[in-house]
């Protein structure tokens, strides 16, 4: 399995067959059987064949003990599950594909209303830009009009370089970067970018977030994504109303060990015979929908240890909800399963 012979072998320690950072992993759980906390351990870690390559295994080893309970032997079986590991990343890989792709559609989908409130803090640094030099070019300038009006020029070129930013930060490809990330935060750039993209009337979202908010570990451009996805498909929702009564509610609050952030429609509902395929992989309700949006959310939210589900609001309508882990408290395993 490893290309060593038996004598090679049996001259050879664990950590000469361990890639480094498996070593102590290794020795901790051997140690659990060595010092009789465990009678039995199984794991994963990378073994190193002779000619350098590596190996993914599952080691299980069981002690044998004597009448005094003292370890006099160890089985060991390796089980090697290379093929097995190569398939789950290549499928990590083609999920971030998914991930990126959806938020760049959902960036073209945006595209025509930001390029509209991109144009309007470049027409104001036009303007003020151009009202300085002729105040400039007057024999008596007031000088401090025009220090304040090239104030208002700095401010401007900020708000545009914003919200570049902001787009190159949503557009960007890549792995998962989780960090301690203020929750609250996130949703207002949502809704703001929301904002930019919709047209005047189209709906009203109103926020209810409860201060001082616990930080959430997560990648914070994913879970803008998931919120994004949410609002558009609440404003989607209620896109048959009369435009008085389109309001979308986005609410954040703790829960023990969580924080949930709530995204409430007054729209037409999700049908019963629709409640438990919403997650599923190319299922629409839409007509030109392709049924990722909210696949590709919740496989977010299971990678961060989260979930998402939606119930129906008694005086119609639907509340989504995503809940994620706080940041002070310890990310384990990512998930493989979610409601």
């Amino acid at each position: 399995m490893l290309g060593y012979s038996a004598n090679e072998l049996k001259s050879m320690g664990i950590a000469d067959i361990t890639h480094p950072d498996d070593v102590k992993l290794s020795f901790n759980q051997l140690r659990n059987l060595k010092e009789g906390t465990k009678d039995r351990v199984t794991f994963e870690k990378r073994f190193v064949r002779k000619n350098g390559s590596l190996l993914h295994g599952r080691l299980s080893a069981t002690a044998n003990r004597d009448a005094r309970g003292a370890l006099t032997s160890t089985v060991s079986i390796v089980e090697d599950i290379t093929a097995t590991k190569k398939a789950e990343a290549r499928l990590a890989e083609h999920q971030d594909e998914l991930v990126h792709a959806q938020r760049i559609a959902t960036l073209g989908e945006l595209v025509s209303g930001i390029a509209h409130e991109l144009n309007q803090p470049l027409t104001a640094i036009e303007n003020f830009a151009s009202g300085s030099i002729r105040r400039l070019r007057e024999p008596q300038a007031d000088l401090g009009l025009i220090n304040d009006t090239l104030a208002k020029v700095v401010n401007q070129t900020r708000r545009a370089s914003e919200v570049i930013r902001h787009l190159r930060d949503l557009s960007r490809s890549g792995a998962s970067h989780f960090a301690p990330v203020d929750v609250n935060r996130i949703v207002k750039g949502a809704v703001e970018l929301i904002a930019m993209g919709a047209r005047p009337g189209e709906y009203d979202i109103a926020l209810q977030l409860s201060p001082s908010m616990p930080d959430v570990m997560a990648d914070a451009i994913q879970i803008e994504q998931v919120i994004l996805n949410l609002v558009r498909n609440a404003g989607d929702a209620m896109a048959s109303m009369p435009v008085s009564d389109r309001r979308d509610i986005v609410s954040s609050a703790t829960n023990g060990a969580h924080v949930i952030v709530s995204v409430i429609d007054h729209g037409c509902g999700v049908h019963r015979d629709h409640a438990d395929k919403l997650f599923d992989s190319f299922f629409t309700t839409k007509h030109d929908g392709i049924g990722m949006g909210l696949s590709i959310c919740r496989w977010i939210m299971e990678n961060h240890d989260g979930r998402i589900w939606h119930t129906a609001n008694p005086n119609g309508g639907t509340t989504f909800r995503v809940e994620l882990v706080r940041a002070d408290l310890e990310r384990g395993p990512t998930a493989t399963a979610g409601s």
